[in-house]
């Protein structure tokens, strides 16, 4: 069964003779973020989050 979302946006879309968009801004970030990705030289960040964020001890 299809997805009745999808069906309104294609049906209001074409009304409206808007492209239809692929997927979601959410899905597309997360299928590039090795894109998106930045070299901190932290190998340890998401774990020691806090002692760099807050200078809280590690």
């Amino acid at each position: 069964m299809p997805n009745i979302n999808d069906y309104i946006i294609k049906v209001l879309a074409k009304s409206l003779e808007i492209p239809v968009p692929k997927e979601d801004a959410w899905t597309e970030f997360l299928s590039n973020l090795d894109h998106y990705a930045v070299e901190t030289g932290i190998n340890d960040l998401a774990e020691n989050h806090d002692s760099y964020l807050y200078q809280q001890p590690k």
